[in-house]
């Protein structure tokens, strides 16, 4: 699974706004902070990004990539889903596999460039987020030092409805239509002990001026090497 049930979390979840007090500073949030709907970048788009930067040949079919990825050991824990959504984990999932993948001689590259190579594509679809390697961060960036009031992300919701995933805390009323995932990660230069996703979602979105599916359902369709 892609993420863990709300109920099992939900104590945790629950003490997570005293567990960032310290952080947490009502108003706008600072400039360069994720927004509460971050860019969404769907798992085929990525895999056509990664392939060509990792120098592995060019191609617009995400089957294609995919496939081309997943047979050097790269690919997310579930494997490859293409209407998916580039989530924190996945990302750390895709870091470390790159990382293997490099280590093993199977990238014309070293482990460090590698990584680099992905999180740039990452970073040029819109995603700017890095896993967390571990160990207590620095004070000044133990959290953003200010997140969205409550009524901006009311606003926010009453207007775009509820995102897919967000890294702040819904509003009462939409709670409950969200897994909490924690899994630590660096976004815009600040960290972030988890994201909420939504339990079900089938969108329609543009990205880049191009209609597609982010979704949650999946038949089998645009999956490779999907487990559990």
């Amino acid at each position: 699974m892609k993420s863990l049930s709300f109920g099992a979390l939900k104590p945790w979840v629950m003490s997570l706004p005293l567990l960032l007090a310290a952080a947490v500073v009502y108003g706008q949030p600072q400039e360069g902070q994720p927004p509460v709907g971050p860019p969404l970048i769907r798992e085929g788009d990525l895999a056509i990004g990664l392939q060509g930067t990792l120098g592995l040949g060019m191609t617009q079919d995400e089957v294609q990539a995919e496939s081309r990825l997943g047979e050097l050991g790269i690919a997310p824990r579930n494997g490859w889903i293409a209407d998916y959504p580039v989530t924190p984990d996945i990302t750390g999932e895709l870091q470390s596999a790159v990382d293997n993948a490099a280590d093993a001689g199977r990238l014309p590259m070293s482990r460090d460039e590698a990584v680099k190579r992905l999180n740039e594509v990452a970073a040029q679809m819109g995603a700017s987020v890095v896993a967390y390697a571990g160990g207590a961060p620095q004070a000044q960036q133990a959290a953003p030092e200010s997140y969205p009031d409550q009524g901006m992300v009311d606003d926010y919701y009453a207007a775009e409805g509820p995102p897919i995933v967000t890294y702040y805390n819904p509003p009462p009323d939409y709670f409950g239509l969200y897994s909490w995932v924690p899994y630590p990660f660096w976004s815009y230069g600040f960290w972030f002990p988890g994201y909420f996703i939504l339990h079900d979602f089938y969108r329609v979105v543009r990205i880049h001026n191009r209609p597609v599916i982010i979704s949650n359902h999946f038949n089998g369709v645009g999956c490779t090497g999907c487990s559990g």
